[in-house]
C-alpha cells in the first residue's frame, strides 16, 4: 500500500513509501520506515520571511537538554497541520514525565505545552522552529510532535519532543 503525508494543499509530492506491515495500537499516529537514500525531509510551511507557502528542508532536531534546560524559552514555535495550515505559538513549559495522558504504554516522557491553534485532524502535525542558513537561505529544526490539549488550560497543546520519540521507540518521526 502507498503511503503520502498528509496535506492541507493538494500536493502530489508526498509520497513516503510503502506500507509492508500494520500493528493495531491505540494511537493516531503512524511511522513508515523509508530508505534513506530516496528520503529529502521537508515541512510544508510558508516562508519566514516572504510568507507564502513553501517546502522547507528539516536540518536537524531539538535534543532534550537542549529543551529541558531552557533553550527554547522566548522562541516562536510553528505547527503545520493538516486542518489549521501553519500557526505560530510560543514555548510554555517542558515535562521530563507527562501525567495528564496515559496511553496502552504508560506516561508520556520528554513532552512540552505551546500556546498554539489546533483542530481536530491535526494530530501528529510537526513543531518546529525556523533555522537561517546563509544569506538566502532557510531550513527548519524539529521540535516535537502534537498530541493534543493540556488539559488544565485547552489553549495550550502538548507535543511529545522528536529527540524523546527517539529515545523511546529509536526512530526518528520525519515529515515531508
Amino acid at each position: 500500500m502507498d503511503c503520502h503525508q498528509p496535506s492541507f494543499r493538494d500536493d502530489l509530492y508526498n509520497y513516503v513509501g510503502n506500507l509492508l506491515h500494520i500493528h493495531v495500537a491505540y494511537i493516531d499516529t503512524a511511522f513508515i520506515k523509508v530508505s534513506e537514500d530516496i528520503l529529502s525531509p521537508k515541512i510544508l510551511t510558508k516562508h519566514p520571511i516572504y510568507k507564502t507557502y513553501t517546502k522547507l528542508i528539516v536540518k536537524d532536531f531539538w535534543k532534550i537538554d537542549e529543551v529541558s534546560s531552557g533553550a527554547l524559552d522566548g522562541k516562536a514555535l510553528y505547527k503545520t497541520g493538516y486542518v489549521t495550515g501553519v500557526t505560530r505559538g510560543n514555548f510554555i513549559m517542558y515535562f521530563y514525565i507527562y501525567t495528564y495522558y496515559l496511553t496502552i504504554f504508560g506516561y508520556l516522557y520528554h513532552v512540552i505545552t505551546v500556546d498554539i491553534s489546533s483542530l481536530n485532524g491535526d494530530s501528529g502535525a510537526p513543531t518546529y522552529t525556523y533555522k537561517k542558513l546563509g544569506p538566502r537561505g532557510w531550513a527548519v529544526e524539529l521540535v516535537g510532535t502534537l498530541v493534543g490539549i493540556h488539559p488544565p488550560n485547552p489553549l495550550q497543546k502538548v507535543f511529545v519532543l522528536v529527540d524523546g520519540i527517539r529515545e523511546f521507540a529509536g526512530i526518528t518521526p520525519l515529515t515531508l
